[in-house]
């Protein structure tokens, strides 16, 4: 007799269905204020925005670079997230382990992502220590060392997580989800990169793609916190006053065409689970249109009262996990549903979810459920900024990923 716990294959169903128009009948992120808010650029390139804000003592630099896996080419997969890595982990000045020890000292934190778009560094300390942490942030942003051993042992903590990832059936449907739902663009490949690409990059290939595109005009920096402006901006540039500018070499990004036609494609996994994901492509995050996405995700499957959680959870017991999101990243994203469940019920949840979709595409949204959906958006924003971190965080996506520093005051007022 087989063990009730033996391990079934099961079909992992990733779906690409046409590309998504969004309904222009929704309208309506709070902003930024303006006040004590200052944009200066450099005389090298770099961009520099200081919030003034004195709710706490505390200050936060972020460093968003331009750069992130939609940069990289077939040799290079992953190496803007091994960068991060490496960072931090010494300078000309700083010895490897002196910059974690160095802020820990001083009771900040320090830490970093990448994306498809932007490598993103960051850094929040006490006011007080503001000199430390302009110190810190500007000496890794130049001078990182890229310590040989230390490369070595962040290529083997990259390739565990890519390890890690092959065994976990989510991150491997989201993998292949993009892989099938993108043809040509950059999107269609994993910020983390694969084993072979990981495993081939030496300091030399490292030191490279840092030294060319890590350069201040492809750059911004956002202090927020309690600082005085002008003597922020003067220390900034005194800090990144060595930091010498050039020439970026860009390779224009390829446009992903027009889908005509339904995507599928399954791939069978070792685990209990049907893992699904049905996506529609939608535009980047400044399109006009993104607002009424973001309300169409959190109507359909953002918490306990969304339509796809109570049809598929609470009502049938269809679906073991279901929720909705938009993912709008700098250039066109995607709608995303993702749902789990049991192989013998992924028919009948796959067709309730469809159905779902092409319900809310026919029929008016009930006023309220919509108001409930503005609500859980507009606190959402203002929440992600009641941190110093939290607002330079807000403010450097804005500017980076759109060009427009008031991005999120226009957003909310078309939620």
């Amino acid at each position: 007799m087989k063990s009730l716990q033996r391990i079934c294959y099961l079909i992992l169903a990733i779906l690409i269905l046409f590309p998504f128009t969004s309904c222009s009948s929704f309208s309506y992120r709070k902003g930024n204020s303006k006040d004590n808010m200052k944009v200066k650029t450099l005389k090298n390139g770099l961009k520099v925005i200081v919030k003034e804000t004195h709710s706490s003592p505390v200050v936060s630099f972020h460093m968003w670079v331009k750069t992130g896996s939609s940069y990289e080419n077939d040799k290079t997969r992953g190496m803007s997230h091994l960068l991060e890595h490496m960072l931090f982990k010494g300078t000309k000045k700083r010895k490897v382990g002196e910059i974690a020890k160095e802020i820990d000292s001083a009771g900040g934190m320090i830490n970093a992502f990448t994306s498809k778009d932007v490598t993103v560094y960051y850094l929040t300390i006490a006011s007080r220590f503001f000199d430390t942490g302009i110190d810190i942030i500007s000496d890794a942003i130049m001078n990182s060392e890229l310590d040989e051993k230390e490369l070595e042992k962040e290529k083997k903590v990259v390739l565990e997580e890519i390890r890690m990832g092959e065994d976990d059936p989510e991150r491997s449907s989201y993998k292949g989800l993009f892989l099938t739902a993108y043809d040509v663009h950059p999107y269609r490949y994993p910020v983390i990169g694969y084993k072979e690409t990981v495993s081939a990059v030496t300091r030399d290939t490292l030191m490279k793609y840092y030294k060319e595109r890590y350069i201040p005009s492809n750059m911004t920096l956002v202090i927020a916190g309690d600082v005085n402006c002008n003597e922020a901006f003067k220390k900034a540039a005194e800090a990144f006053k060595n930091f010498k500018d050039k020439p970026l070499k860009n390779t224009p990004l390829p446009k992903e065409p027009s889908q005509k036609e339904l995507k599928f494609k399954t791939a069978k996994k070792s685990v209990k689970q049907a893992f699904v994901k049905i996506a529609f492509h939608i535009p980047g995050i400044a399109s006009k249109d993104v607002p009424a996405i973001d309300l169409l995700a959190s109507i359909l499957g953002e918490g306990d009262s969304s339509r796809l959680y109570k049809k598929l959870k609470l009502e049938s017991a269809l679906a073991n996990s279901v929720y909705a999101y938009s993912m709008t990243p700098k250039n066109p994203g995607l709608f995303i549903v993702s749902l789990s469940t049991e192989p013998n019920k992924l028919d009948k949840a796959l067709l309730t979810t469809l159905k779902e979709l092409k319900k809310i595409t026919a029929e008016e949204i009930d006023e309220n459920e919509l108001q409930k959906a503005k609500t859980s958006i507009e606190s959402s924003t203002i929440y992600a900024q009641e941190t110093v971190n939290g607002i330079a965080q807000n403010i450097g996506s804005n500017i980076t990923l759109t060009g427009d520093i008031n991005f999120e005051e226009k957003y909310l007022k078309r939620v």
